[in-house]
């Protein structure tokens, strides 16, 4: 199939979905299946676990479920395989090609400017800030992170938004895109910057191109976001920028 497709542009859809199902079968092929499971009832059974020792702010109770994540993590990256560092393995699940080299360089040019830029923010009077600690009804903030999400152009005839111990965003189908967010009754902004992150990624997921539906291009069959797209930094980038850029300025 791989040399049936080679004549075709490079961006060309076909050719694009057969190198993504041939990347994937090679891929999931390197890991062994006792692997693959205990890795998802892992999962499973940690989370579980790390949403109680939360709820009582007890550490110790997660820890041993996060030394299994990790251990798992490290034989998981031993069986992608890489060249220089495990975490190269685990990166290309999220952003293909990038490593822990690649990313040093572009932090390190990031921190050179960004630096001077905190420091300066940090050192001028910080603005009023108790407004947020207040009553806020969660019936009413839950109207008003469904209204802020629809301002930017989540659409909510393919979604909705419920609450959850830590916000995510699910989708089925680039119609069935569905996010949450949490709520405190006297602190404001996590559920209306966890609406609009979530959002972002809904946003997102809404508006993959409908001709790439009922085929590989429709969604990610190595990492984890659902519906497809470039990466899961550019799925990333729409979040914080509704989160940050469009949510944190006056602009």
């Amino acid at each position: 199939a791989l040399r049936e497709v080679e004549a075709l542009p490079a961006d060309a859809a076909a050719r694009r979905s057969v190198e993504q199902t041939a990347h994937a079968i090679a891929f999931h092929s390197r890991i062994p299946a006792a692997l693959q499971k205990r890795r998802a009832e892992l999962k499973t059974m940690a989370n579980m676990a790390w949403i109680k020792a939360r709820a009582e702010s007890d550490f110790a109770q997660f820890r041993p479920w996060l030394e299994q994540v990790v251990e798992v993590a490290r034989a998981y990256a031993d069986a992608i395989g890489y060249e220089k560092h495990p975490y190269d393995a685990l990166m290309s699940i999220y952003e293909p090609g990038e490593t822990v080299e690649s990313l040093g360089r572009l932090f390190g040019a990031l921190r050179a400017g960004l630096s001077p830029i905190l420091k300066a923010v940090t050192a001028v009077e910080q603005p009023r800030s108790d407004f947020l600690e207040r009553d806020y009804p969660i019936d009413r903030q839950h109207k008003f992170g469904e209204r802020m999400a629809a301002l930017i152009g989540y659409d909510f005839k393919r979604g909705r938004l419920d609450n959850t111990v830590h916000p995510f965003e699910i989708s089925f189908t680039r119609n069935d895109v569905r996010i949450t967010t949490r709520f405190y009754k006297n602190y404001l902004p996590p559920s209306l910057f966890g609406a609009l992150h979530e959002a972002g990624h809904g946003i997102y997921e809404q508006n993959v191109d409908p001709a790439y539906t009922r085929t590989p291009l429709a969604t990610d069959l190595v990492g984890y976001y659902a519906v497809g797209g470039v990466s899961f930094g550019a799925h990333e980038s729409q979040s914080r920028l509704y989160e940050n850029h469009v949510g944190r300025s006056l602009a």
